[in-house]
């Protein structure tokens, strides 16, 4: 019937208008003999037409892209032209970097205009098994892989530098000073810091003997993402930091010592 033939453009959340119906179908994720029969069933219930045939065709796809970056092997844009997993998503760019971190992010655009984040494990992600983080993807998401993160050791070791925290791993102070083969002859283990940069702001300096903690004197003290281990030396308060990269200056000025580069 030439009056019912009509042209439409679904929106991004899937709801369909058409003129001779009261009200929007959502057919969101729906394939075209199932957007028939839905709208069939409305021709019939509202009494339109007593046995509607009725016929679905796509004519053109203008879904928004969907951008997957930060450390995946294919940084690219994709378009969705089915409904798609976090999980899937990932795959198709070549999965996860080896040295990424443990964390995927993905930013929507909700319906009020605003614009929500979610930041979820990268291991249940890709382990496919847990719903609540292999969430289903829409189009416009963006989806980045953040980079592993790292701790940092300066001052009188004789290894100073950055090591990588990869997935969920966590490394200790004994776990530090075995990576960097010790401390000097001439440094001070037993006025060591940590250099801690609080989620407020404030950077927080935590003593710590390291000399009682390898004796097992002391617990050993768990590091956190971006902590700086700071090794004093006997014969004064200055230190080169030129292998540490990534923390600022004023992470060592809250110790005290004097940062030459």
């Amino acid at each position: 019937m030439a009056e019912l033939d009509q042209t439409a453009v679904v929106g991004s959340y899937g709801a369909l208008q058409l003129s001779y119906l009261p009200q929007a179908l959502n057919i969101e994720g729906e394939k075209t003999q199932q957007i028939e029969e839905q709208v069939a069933a409305e021709l019939k219930r509202l009494q339109i037409l007593l046995d509607p045939q009725v016929s679905v065709a796509v004519i053109k796809v203008e879904s928004k892209p969907v951008v997957v970056g930060g450390d995946v092997r294919t940084p690219q844009v994709l378009e969705e032209i089915r409904p798609f997993t976090l999980q899937e998503v990932l795959m198709l760019s070549g999965g996860p970097q080896g040295d990424s971190g443990n964390s995927v992010v993905v930013t929507r655009a909700n319906p009020n205009g605003g614009v929500v984040s979610y930041d979820l494990q990268l291991s249940k992600v890709m382990a496919g098994t847990d719903p609540g983080s292999n969430i289903q993807i829409k189009p416009g998401d963006s989806i980045q892989v953040l980079s592993g993160q790292r701790v940092f050791v300066a001052g009188a070791v004789k290894s100073p530098g950055a090591f990588d925290l990869k997935g969920d791993q966590r490394l200790t102070i004994a776990n530090l000073m075995a990576l960097t083969g010790g401390w000097q002859p001439d440094s001070d283990p037993t006025k060591a810091v940590i250099v801690r940069q609080n989620p407020g702001g404030q950077r927080q300096v935590i003593p710590v003997n390291l000399r009682k903690i390898m004796d097992r004197k002391e617990h050993d003290v768990a590091l956190e993402a971006n902590d700086l281990l700071y090794v004093p030396g006997d014969r004064g308060k200055t230190v080169g930091l030129a292998v540490v990269k990534g923390v600022g200056t004023a992470a060592l000025w809250a110790t005290g010592y004097l940062i030459v580069r």
